[in-house]
């Protein structure tokens, strides 16, 4: 049971702090009618991938391995 505990703890964590924000993120970048909004992601976004260090971070959110490693540490 314990396991199960810890488990729920883990998965809950995650959820909460990874998957639910990139799931807003991404919804919000759907719904933007805005074209100078929509523009202003785009460059954030090509300015994340042109940095080696906010490209890495991004990647290691998207990938869920910071998730991952986040839910290993909770106990």
């Amino acid at each position: 049971m314990a396991l199960l505990d810890r488990y729920d703890r883990q998965r809950r964590q995650v959820a909460e702090d990874f998957l639910q924000t990139m799931t807003i993120q991404n919804k919000q970048m759907l719904e933007e009618k805005s074209p100078a909004i929509r523009e202003q992601r785009m460059a954030d976004m090509r300015a994340t991938a042109a940095d080696p260090a906010r490209s890495r971070e991004h990647l290691l959110n998207t990938s869920m391995i910071k998730g991952f490693r986040t839910a290993a540490s909770i106990a």
